[in-house]
């Protein structure tokens, strides 16, 4: 049974690092996530966010990332992040798949990929699906 989305207890108070070009999407997932009880940190590119996890990669205990973004895309920050930490649990999330980033993301082996638009629900589920 998935909690529901205002019960401060789920997150407690765990990290979640955020990642997407778009600033109203990102807005609305940190929100959604510090109201279940998460700590979020966040970034606008695959780039930013390498950094972000660089700097807290023993805290952070999952990612969720757009996949088409510039700079460096989601599978590409996926990549990285997984030679930091191998076990870290990915979500990602896209409005628009090439057939390329498909192929590309089976490789990567995603926990749990959300096809936007999506709903806070669908989001959350995905989220509790990772036990974390």
């Amino acid at each position: 049974e998935i909690p529901r989305v205002n019960s401060k207890k789920a997150g407690d108070g765990r990290l979640i690092l955020v990642v997407d070009d778009d600033p109203s999407i990102l807005e609305v997932e940190k929100e959604i996530l510090e109201e279940s009880g998460f700590k979020v940190v966040t970034a606008v590119d695959g780039a930013i966010a390498l950094e972000v996890f660089k700097e807290n990669a023993g805290v952070i205990c999952a990612v969720i990332t757009d996949i088409t973004m510039p700079n460096l895309d989601g599978i590409g920050a996926i990549r990285m992040i997984r030679k930091i930490k191998p076990e870290i649990p990915v979500i990602g999330s896209s409005g628009l798949l090439i057939e390329k980033q498909s192929e590309e993301l089976r490789e990567i082996s995603l926990n749990a990929f959300l096809e936007k638009p999506f709903s806070a629900s669908a989001f959350m589920e995905a989220v509790y699906s990772l036990d974390i």
